[in-house]
Order: structure tokens, then C-alpha cells, then sequence
């Protein structure tokens, strides 16, 4: 955190809320390169997914992340050929998976996409739906009401079901309103308190065209977000949502090398009725951003980027126009947040394995700041360092200047830095109501 002891201090005088900024590593059970997909239902369930060669794995957590449980993907005659797509689970028990090209044997050719459900941790997966074209993405709002989308072009290629994925419906094309026109196809979807942003896009003589819908009743009926997205023929388009009303997308432009040209930031405050470009500073196009979100009805951001070249995680507080590294040279994936705790799919190259994060904002009044928190001293330090808090530590972290875990420890409110080399370093500190807070240190 930028600044620590000005923030404390500036905190104590005008009362401003403080908030944590830095990820706990919480998990690396889960194995492959990186997560494909993940589902933060509520504070304390959350799915991943990834692939490896072998097939798809997950790892879940039913108690904040506490502990997460990995599993292997038991699905079909011939589980190498499955792959995963996305994934959205509702309690420790409950979850489905999307196979975009379901297969059921080893010589299937099939480009179908699956649903497959499991209602015993993912022990076992029973298929309930496949789709008339590949799949991409499923997602339920709870234990009875879910949907799901193909990539059949220049077709709204979504189903409902609501009971649980027992039955499906195809979704009327009456009930979108302002349907495009031509060859289009899916891009992303956003849920925030129950309500579902969807974007499409098309391409026209090598422009891309991207349009958002949102939905209020879990997908059913779909209503046209007032405005588009224009951009040269390589574009990533990605939006997130703090409520209803306010949002923000990221337009970065490419080559087809893959090479980013420009980032661009627009935000709305109306619901995508009117959209404004963003001046912001913090970030460039050579992060190449992978995924954003908001942190619910809050005005911070969250982006993310396994990108080689600057790897990392931002924050932004202000609604995207000032951004703050959290911890540079650390890859992430796919970033989601649910209340005030916030959850990222990554991987450690300290360790390497596929890592999960965790980031919780707590607005602390100054009464609780006064006393909870005191700092880590001394600072800078030859060695030896104390956290002094009024909060029970559950386990702290050290990150060198490049991201890298170098110590891990449990509830102790003192740490040894004494054998690593001279410079800045990071201390996460985890607290046992869930909290976190972090610091920056001197190594002499």
C-alpha cells in the first residue's frame, strides 16, 4: 500500500473509510496453468475450473477460503477429451460445468456443447443439457434458476431452465428487445445483485461493434444498454459492474500479433444510457488487462493480467481513473468479487503451482483503526520484525520486489527477514475475522 502511514493518519483525521489492499494466498490444490473460469457465489462459495493435459480440474471452498477441497473433472467415458469452460456452483455440493465440445468416447468428434451437473462436491457429474452448437458459458443465480450460451452465429443462442437444469427453454427471440442485425456472435457477461450485462459484437468491414444487454430476470427477457463500442478489426472488449446503474469497459486495441496498441476506459453512472472516456493514469496498454470488477455498490476496481510482459493486479478507488500496482510480476486470471471480499485465480512462479487469492475491503471506522491496527516496526529493519495489532493474526505472507513469495507464516506477531537479501518488501497480514492489511518494508 502507497503510503501507509499518510493514509493511517489522513484516515484518523477526517474519518474516510480504509480499506485493505493486498491478495492472501489462500490455496494451489487445484493444479493446471491457470483457471479457465470461476464463480464467487457469496462471501464463502466460490468454484474454479482449469484444464490441463489430462483433463479438467477444480478446487472449491465453502468457508471464505479458509480451506479449498481440488478434485478432478469425472465426467463422460473419456475424461481427457472433456475440457471446461466455465464453471458456476451454489453451496459446497452444487455446481455445473459447460463442455464447450462434449465428448462421449475417445473417437467422439462431437462440437456439441454440455452441461453437467454435480450434487456431491463433484464427485460425480451427470449431463442434463447439451446445446445445439459449442458451448461457452453457464451461469446460475441460485439452486433452481440458471443459464446458459452457444456460439451458434447470428442466433441469441441462450437457454433458461428453472429447476435446476432439469429442463431447458430456448430464449425466444421476442424476448429481446433491439436485436442486432448480420453475423454476430458473444463476447461477456456481468452479474451484480441479481442483474445480467451481456455483450455481442460484430464485425463489419473491419470495424468491431461491440453492444450490451442486461437482463433483471435471470435471463429470461433481454433489454438493449443505450450505445456501442467501436474499435479496429483485434479488440478485447471487458466490463464490470458495481450495481445496476454504475459501470465501466475496457477497450483495448491490437494487432494480430497480439501486440496492444491502446486501452481505453469509458464509465457510466446511468445505467450505459450515456458513457464518458476516462482519463486515467496507473495503467498502459502493455498490461494487456485480462479481467476487471467492481467490488459491489463500491466505487473500486479490481483488473488483472497474466500477461508476460507486466503481470500483475491494479486497484482503482475512484472509479478507474487512478490506479495503484498491488503486486507486480504476480499472474493473474480471472478476478470476482461478492460483498466486500474479492477472489483471484492465478498462479505462483515462487512455487510453481495455480494459486488462489483473496482480497477483503472492510470499511473500518476511526475507533477501529485507532486500535486494531498499530503497524509493523521497525522499519526500515536488520532482520526481525513485529506486527502489532489488537486483532488475532492468523498468517502472514512476505512478497519481494517482484511479487515473489518468500515466507509464509501462521498466527506468530513476528517474522525473520534476516537471511534475505537488502531491499523493499510486502508483508500480507490475514486477520481471524477476515480482514487483511499489508505494509511495505525496508530489508538494511
Amino acid at each position: 500500500m502507497k503510503n501507509k502511514i499518510f493514509t493511517t493518519l489522513l484516515g484518523l483525521i477526517i474519518g474516510i473509510p480504509t480499506f485493505s489492499q493486498t491478495w492472501i494466498l489462500q490455496n494451489a490444490g487445484s493444479g493446471g496453468a491457470g483457471q479457465t473460469s470461476m464463480h464467487v457465489y457469496d462471501v464463502n462459495s466460490v468454484w474454479a475450473c482449469a484444464n490441463t493435459a489430462t483433463g479438467g480440474v477444480f478446487t472449491k471452498t465453502s468457508n471464505g477460503g479458509t480451506s479449498w477441497t481440488p478434485g478432478v473433472f469425472n465426467i463422460g467415458n473419456n475424461a481427457k477429451l472433456y475440457s471446461i469452460a466455465s464453471i458456476s456452483g451454489v453451496s459446497a455440493t452444487t455446481a455445473w460445468v459447460m463442455s464447450p465440445n462434449g465428448s462421449t468416447g475417445p473417437t467422439s468428434t462431437s462440437t456439441l456443447g454440455e452441461v453437467w451437473k454435480t450434487t456431491n462436491g463433484g464427485t460425480n457429474w451427470i449431463k442434463q443439457f447439451t446445446l445445439p452448437s459449442i458451448g461457452i458459458a453457464v451461469h446460475f443465480f441460485d439452486a433452481n434458476n440458471g443459464w446458459v450460451i452457444g456460439s451458434q452465429a447470428s442466433t441469441y443462442d441462450m437457454y433458461t431452465t428453472q429447476n435446476g437444469g432439469d429442463s431447458w427453454s430456448q430464449v425466444p427471440l421476442g424476448n429481446i428487445s433491439g436485436p442486432m442485425t448480420g453475423i454476430f456472435g458473444y463476447h461477456q457477461y456481468y452479474v451484480v445483485n441479481g442483474v445480467m450485462f451481456l455483450c455481442f459484437y460484430n464485425i463489419n468491414n473491419g470495424i468491431t461493434d461491440y453492444k450490451i444487454y442486461k437482463s433483471t430476470d435471470k435471463g429470461v427477457h433481454w433489454s438493449p444498454v443505450s450505445g456501442s463500442f467501436q474499435g479496429g478489426q483485434f479488440n478485447d472488449f471487458l466490463m464490470a459492474w458495481s450495481d445496476a446503474n454504475k459501470g465501466v469497459v475496457f477497450l483495448q486495441t491490437g494487432q494480430a500479433s497480439g501486440a496492444q496498441t491502446d486501452l481505453k476506459i469509458y464509465r457510466t453512472d446511468n445505467g450505459g444510457v450515456t458513457w464518458s472516456e476516462v482519463p486515467f493514469s496507473g495503467l498502459s496498454v502493455v498490461n494487456r488487462i485480462y479481467d476487471i470488477a467492481y467490488v459491489p455498490g463500491k466505487n473500486t476496481l479490481i483488473a488483472t493480467s497474466p500477461n508476460d510482459l507486466a503481470r500483475g493486479s491494479w486497484i482503482s478507488t475512484d472509479n478507474g481513473t487512478n490506479w495503484t500496482a498491488i503486486d507486480p510480476g504476480v499472474s493473474h486470471w480471472n478476478v470476482n468479487c461478492f460483498g466486500n471480499s474479492c477472489y483471484s485465480a492465478g498462479w505462483t512462479s515462487a512455487a510453481q503451482f495455480a494459486a488462489m487469492y483473496k482480497m477483503t475491503f472492510r470499511e473500518l471506522g476511526t475507533q477501529e483503526i485507532k486500535l486494531n491496527w498499530g503497524g509493523i516496526y521497525p522499519n526500515p529493519t536488520k532482520g526481525e520484525l513485529y506486527i502489532k495489532t489488537d486483532k488475532k493474526i492468523k498468517s502472514s505472507t512476505v512478497l519481494d520486489g517482484s511479487g515473489r513469495i518468500v515466507l509464509m507464516a501462521d498466527s506468530s506477531d513476528k517474522l525473520d527477514l534476516s537471511s534475505f537479501p537488502k531491499g523493499v518488501y510486502v508483508v500480507n497480514i490475514e486477520f481471524g475475522d477476515g480482514t487483511s492489511s499489508s505494509e511495505k518494508v525496508i530489508k538494511e
